[in-house]
């Protein structure tokens, strides 16, 4: 993501989210995003990044969520709902959603995260799941 659609972004979220700490958050996952593009498929345009939980990209004129999880928050990993995310595909007018689990620090133990991800079935709510090395720049596709 070049510096002036960061610029954008992150004066949209100052309009829209009034809350400073949220207005923080949203515009890590902007980074967060921006930085996973990047290093995955550079064509991906993000569409919304501000607006909903879960950001929009483009990809050859398909619209696909991108929900970013940031590993340093194990204890808040999300829980199977595929009847909400289905919603919200509909409501989104999106295609696919992707869940990807980002960490700055190699200190996750990835084996239990995959046994989460099998525990509570997120496989089947998520058409895509990746686990991406923020200051490694890696990008590994768990399912």
């Amino acid at each position: 993501m070049n510096v002036v659609d960061f610029q954008n972004f992150a004066e949209e979220v100052e309009k829209h989210i009034e809350n400073p700490s949220r207005q923080e958050e949203k515009i890590i996952q902007i980074v967060d995003l921006g930085r996973f593009i990047d290093q995955y498929k550079p064509s991906l345009k993000i569409v919304d990044c501000v607006n909903y939980q879960i950001q929009i990209v483009e990809d050859e004129g398909v619209r696909k969520g991108i929900q970013l999880f940031d590993l340093n928050k194990r204890n808040k990993l999300p829980k199977s709902d595929k009847e909400l995310l289905d919603c919200y595909k509909t409501e989104t007018s999106i295609e696919e959603i992707w869940l990807v689990l980002v960490e700055e620090k190699e200190t996750t133990n990835l084996k239990e995260v995959i046994d989460y991800l099998e525990v509570y079935d997120l496989k089947s709510c998520y058409d895509k799941i990746l686990y991406f090395h923020f200051s490694k720049s890696t990008i590994h596709e768990l399912y």
